[in-house]
């Protein structure tokens, strides 16, 4: 229990130093941002454009890299490819599924199409009535990067140093995960019940995601299984999100199902690796 407490105190503070270098790094990236266009720029949440938001995250990455391996005394590069950020790959489980989520969104479509029951709209990147290139950009690419570094790279980490068992430290990153989109119920239009299914699928899904790191080896599987799944559900407006509506909680039981079978196959999938592993040692 004390190591599980010191581990997730660590993990909060490299959560948090991330946090500030990102912070400082947009700020100055901004304001040359500004300087070099002559001009102020369009704002989304962090103040400046989308590729210069993209530009600090990539630079904060580096940063934060070389900032650790030279703590760990060991080439940056080496650190780099140990947390699985140097190996860019797509397994054929990776590339399974992804196919499962595309398949999944036309489903869903031609559900709507045939019952006459339109959930799907582009509400979520609009602004004024305008599409807005910077919230998609956010919503589809930087977000799931920056998760996918601070819980799968920063926090998995953190916590594996500590706790013996993958298994335990899956679950409990994701735990996190799931609980950080609490954050979401402040927002003005958000109601209760889509709050909770993003729990509850967040962490279900990032279970799946943890466990594609783990047998991959590739923080950048779960960085696109995460954006294709941000870009589904980026669709559906959380307005409708209604416990009241029938389709809407067919389809959350229905994905709840799926997601529960792939992250039980996965489970089955580690255990075996496990188990070979040893059987030759």
């Amino acid at each position: 229990v004390v190591a599980l407490f010191v581990s997730l105190v660590e993990a909060a503070v490299c959560s948090l130093e991330f946090a500030i270098w990102y912070f400082c790094i947009s700020f100055a990236v901004g304001k040359l941002d500004d300087v070099a266009l002559g001009i102020f720029t369009d704002t989304y949440k962090s103040g400046t454009s989308w590729y210069s938001s993209f530009g600090s995250f990539l630079l904060t990455v580096v940063v934060f890299v070389y900032r650790y391996a030279h703590h760990l005394n060991m080439p940056p590069t080496l650190l780099a490819q140990r947390l699985g950020i140097l190996r860019f790959r797509l397994t054929k489980d990776g590339a399974m599924l992804l196919s499962v989520q595309i398949c999944g969104a036309i489903i869903v479509l031609l559900l709507q199409r045939v019952l006459g029951l339109w959930i799907y709209s582009f509400s979520n990147f609009l602004t004024d009535g305008r599409f807005d290139i910077g919230r998609a950009v956010d919503m589809i690419v930087l977000s799931p990067l920056k998760e996918e570094f601070v819980f799968r790279i920063v926090i998995f980490h953190v916590l594996g140093n500590r706790c013996s068992s993958t298994s335990s430290v899956v679950y409990i990153t994701n735990i996190l995960f799931g609980l950080v989109h609490v954050m979401n119920a402040f927002g003005p239009t958000v109601n209760w019940f889509y709050v909770c299914t993003q729990v509850l699928v967040g962490t279900i899904v990032g279970c799946i995601y943890s466990f594609r790191l783990v047998l991959s080896g590739s923080i950048w599987e779960s960085v696109l299984l995460h954006s294709a799944n941000n870009l589904v559900s980026s669709f559906v407006s959380s307005q409708h999100f209604q416990p009241s509506d029938p389709f809407i909680v067919f389809l959350l039981l229905q994905s709840t199902a799926v997601y529960c079978f792939i992250l039980h196959l996965h489970i089955r999938r580690y255990q075996t690796r496990l188990a070979l592993i040893s059987k030759s040692a």
